[in-house]
């Protein structure tokens, strides 16, 4: 895994470091005299990790990584039927200005603002903001 992937990346190593140092822990559980170092290693990230685990959801929010359900569900509510039915009657749209029109790009070019104006709202949304 590259170095510097962001903070979910960064969970999943301290997660295997912290599996991976728990598996010595308890091979030298009845080792008193490894048993200390290997406690230590084991404690430190496991006290990491649920430190992690704990700050997560809060950092993810505002890196902007966790999607908002309820921002979500309300932008989908107020763009799903708007969208379904535009696709639905697209076509008798566009049909009239594809047959006028006089070139392959052209009607590409029909067909995209089309698109384009269907789906503005849903571009205009969260789901496309920038980070």
């Amino acid at each position: 895994m590259e170095l510097g992937m962001g903070f979910s990346e960064m969970l999943d190593r301290v997660k295997k470091a912290e599996a991976d140092a728990y598996r010595p822990y308890i091979a030298v559980i009845n080792d008193e005299a490894r048993l200390p170092a290997a406690r230590k290693v084991w404690g430190e990230l496991s006290k990491q990790l649920r430190e992690l685990e704990r700050d997560a959801h809060n950092i993810l929010s505002k890196s902007g990584a966790i999607f908002d359900r309820a921002a979500g569900e309300k932008i989908l509510a107020a763009t799903r039927v708007p969208i379904a039915n535009g696709i639905r009657s697209m076509w008798r749209r566009v049909k009239p200005k594809m047959k006028a029109a006089s070139s392959d790009s052209e009607e590409d070019r029909i067909w995209q603002e089309e698109c384009d104006r269907l789906l503005f709202r849903l571009n205009e949304s969260a789901f496309t903001e920038a980070a």
